[in-house]
């Protein structure tokens, strides 16, 4: 029995969106998907950005595309990697909640939102429920 690899859409490919394209391919994880508002980014091969030294075939959005990413990518992943409060990644998590897939970010706030932005993060909540999907926050904290 082979299992199929994670399919993840990065959404954000600044310096830590390239870290996260070089170690997911280094796991085995497929990226299918790659948005990022920076013109600079926009339009060029996802694993030349990262310093693959390789195209990996998946081009780079801007967020106005977003919904078509999330519509052809068929994603079990987004990987967020833009800002650090849950008001300003709060489109891109409803995105990604609205197509029943799971996201994690690394914005600070969202490690833990509950007290900082309790509406948004109960709306955000009841939507990643609904659509059988979670919405995670990893990011690094200063009381560390």
């Amino acid at each position: 029995m082979s299992k199929r690899p994670i399919r993840i859409i990065q959404w954000g490919c600044g310096l830590m969106g390239q870290i996260l394209i070089r170690t997911l391919r280094e796991k085995g994880a497929e990226l299918v998907g790659a948005i990022d508002h920076n013109a600079a980014r926009r339009d060029k091969d996802a694993g030349e950005v990262a310093g693959l030294g390789k195209p990996l075939g998946v081009r780079i959005h801007h967020p106005e595309q977003a919904e078509a990413v999330f519509r052809e990518a068929r994603a079990d992943v987004c990987i967020l990697c833009t800002r650090s409060t849950v008001s300003e990644m709060a489109e891109p998590l409803r995105m990604a909640a609205r197509h029943g897939v799971n996201a994690i970010t690394i914005g600070e706030e969202a490690f833990y939102p509950w007290t900082t932005s309790k509406a948004l993060t109960e709306e955000l909540d009841r939507l990643a429920k609904a659509n059988e999907c979670t919405i995670t926050g990893s990011g690094y904290q200063d009381v560390f």
